[in-house]
């Protein structure tokens, strides 16, 4: 199954605008099938998520952002399935990172993905990378919302299954402009 995903997203619990509810209707008007809360060095608890109104047919996975000491504070993007963590390295383009830093960093701290957005915008120096990439938009206002997404092709609509699409690859990158180089192998 086809899905457009979101996994970038704070809201006022950090450094967002937006209520956790207000996000995820907004992300819905969009057309967006999964969202990951991911605020500053927090996560959503069990008692948060049964709060939620979560729009039908979305999916919400828990997130959180944390700042990570060992590579001098960089952001990290924690996304959790039922079972297993995405561990993301965030908007590298923003830290000045080049491609083999961006390398050496996943091997070295042992990130699953890295950003290939910066803040929604595409960053094509970073296409020679065979690393598993992930677009988002790190909607903090929502001017910021729906400036960059992934399509996966998931085998089932569950954070896993999700992350086991990131994994392999079966993730087309979009952005305002349109779809991004990269195969989506689905």
């Amino acid at each position: 199954m086809l899905l457009k995903v979101a996994l970038h997203a704070h809201t006022v619990r950090s450094d967002g605008t937006l209520t956790p509810n207000e996000l995820l209707r907004r992300y819905a008007e969009h057309g967006f099938d999964v969202v990951a809360i991911t605020d500053h060095d927090m996560e959503l608890t069990d008692e948060d998520l049964a709060r939620l109104t979560v729009p039908d047919g979305m999916l919400v996975l828990r997130g959180s952002e944390v700042s990570y000491r060992e590579l001098y504070w960089q952001h990290v993007g924690h996304i959790w399935g039922e079972t297993k963590l995405l561990r993301i390295l965030n908007h590298p383009r923003r830290y000045g990172m080049t491609s083999d830093q961006i390398a050496r960093a996943v091997r070295d701290h042992r990130f699953d993905a890295f950003e290939i957005t910066n803040q929604g915008e595409y960053c094509p120096q970073f296409e020679g990378l065979t690393i598993p990439r992930v677009a988002t938009d790190d909607c903090h206002y929502p001017e910021m919302m729906n400036r960059a997404w992934m399509l996966v092709e998931a085998a089932e609509r569950t954070g896993d299954a999700i992350i086991d699409a990131i994994l392999a690859g079966n993730v087309e990158i979009v952005t305002r402009d349109g779809p991004k180089p990269g195969p989506r192998r689905g």
